[in-house]
């Protein structure tokens, strides 16, 4: 019988990356890229972003009063490696010491070994375009983990959401580096699952039981118009909606490109994206992965248009009258719903957690509803046999949030930027006691 009571040692938690918290990543791509005028709404720069690299252990007492026991966070592969092969001692010692402050209070630490940001030094190389980076990743992976010793974390994560960086920068080319070059969005993505594949070898090595995944953000694409919204409201699902075969057709080719082609690399061994030329295989890769990462915020509704068959591949609008955040998407809880069903079917046995899950929206009792809503979508999966063993929201503090700056507001604590400031919000409190009691509300 379903209850409102989640499985025994669940893990509830944030998640939260080094450049948009820590403050003064100036050796990173991203922190150059923000000093050019246009790149960044509101001309805003990390700057000092919420101090996390100062504030860090007030941040996790926040954390511990908010019940959580699990935190997700990432390693600035610039601050460990500033200059091409020179490691910094100090600044592993400090993400060592984060280590240590949440295990003291009792919080399960997620680690990410690149969420985005890359050191400036890779720029000749042309970053993740180069066939010699993975072996670049894979030397400061060895050093992360050779430094934290035994006292290195039970969780890894390689990757942040390969298929964003890949499309924003190499498809899209709305990040940097502002390409729009299909040959080179496949030379990232082989090179990213080599570097995935090298750095998982090496924690292994070292680690034999430490369990190894990534982030991979989904979104359930329809074909335009869409599941009308009382299916969605209901968390009914259905598939792809009544659109034309084009709509269909164009719903399929983006799912297939951005859903599934890292996951699915990693099960079988084939890398394979074939409007960016890739059919490769590497049997290597198979297994590389310990337990499934999901990031989900919302459906893409795709309405294809042949005059512009790049752009016309990015979801429409949500349609008037239905509710949508601060980032202009749609409030879709049956989704995540939908995602994790979709990653069961074909990687059970393997654990799921939802890696981020959260929303931007000026009134905080939208956020609170958002968690609960997707939160018993969780649940509902959870019911039907699915084997979740965490959740993420996305995420704890305020933050910079990369090309939108710091307008978009995620944090169930509020940050004041101008004094660093911390205030919870009233759903802080009320995901806190979600974790506290292991269970939903009601």
């Amino acid at each position: 019988m379903a209850t409102n009571t989640f499985p025994d040692a669940f893990l509830w938690g944030t998640a939260t990356s080094s450049h948009q918290i820590e403050g003064n990543n100036v050796n990173n791509d991203w922190w150059e890229w923000e000093q050019e005028p246009g790149n960044i709404k509101n001309g805003d720069r990390s700057g000092a972003a919420c101090d996390g690299w100062n504030r860090y252990a007030a941040d996790y007492d926040l954390l511990r009063d908010l019940n959580q026991n699990a935190y997700r966070f990432s390693i600035e592969w610039s601050r460990v490696e500033p200059k091409e092969g020179q490691f910094d001692k100090a600044a592993l010692d400090r993400y060592l010491d984060m280590l240590r402050q949440l295990r003291k209070r009792g919080i399960e630490p997620f680690v990410t070994l690149h969420h985005f940001t890359n050191p400036r030094w890779l720029a000749p190389r042309k970053y993740w375009v180069d066939d010699e980076t993975p072996a670049a990743f894979e030397r400061y992976a060895k050093a992360v983990v050779d430094h934290f010793g035994d006292e290195g974390p039970r969780f890894w994560m390689t990757f942040n959401e390969p298929m964003v960086l890949i499309t924003m920068g190499y498809v899209l080319g709305q990040w940097l580096p502002k390409h729009r070059n299909f040959g080179e969005a496949g030379r990232v993505f082989l090179n990213l699952l080599e570097a995935h594949r090298r750095a998982y070898k090496v924690i292994k090595a070292r680690h034999p039981q430490a369990q190894i995944g990534l982030a991979n953000n989904m979104s359930p694409f329809q074909a335009y118009p869409g599941l009308d919204a009382g299916a969605a409201g209901a968390g009914g699902q259905g598939g792809a909606g009544r659109g034309s075969w084009l709509n269909r057709f164009a719903a399929s080719l983006v799912n297939g490109t951005f859903n599934w082609p890292f996951l699915e690399a990693l099960r079988t061994g084939r890398a394979r994206i074939p409007v960016f030329g890739v059919n490769h295989y590497a049997p290597e890769l198979k297994g590389t992965q310990d337990w499934v990462g999901l990031n989900y915020y919302t459906r893409g509704v795709i309405r294809f248009n042949p005059l512009h068959p790049v752009t016309s591949l990015v979801p429409q609008p949500p349609a008037p009258g239905v509710e949508q955040t601060s980032m202009g998407n749609e409030v879709y809880p049956a989704g995540i719903h939908q995602c994790l069903t979709e990653l069961w079917a074909k990687f059970k046995p393997l654990p799921i957690y939802v890696t981020e899950n959260g929303v931007s929206v000026p009134d905080d009792k939208r956020r609170e509803a958002y968690i609960l809503s997707h939160l018993a979508q969780v649940k509902r999966a959870i019911d039907e046999g699915i084997d979740i063993r965490g959740y993420f929201y996305w995420t704890s503090t305020d933050n910079f949030e990369w090309s939108e700056g710091y307008h978009q507001r995620f944090g169930i604590i509020e940050v004041d930027f101008a004094t660093q400031a911390r205030t919870v919000r009233p759903s802080g409190w009320v995901y806190g006691e979600i974790a506290k009691h292991n269970r939903l509300p009601g």
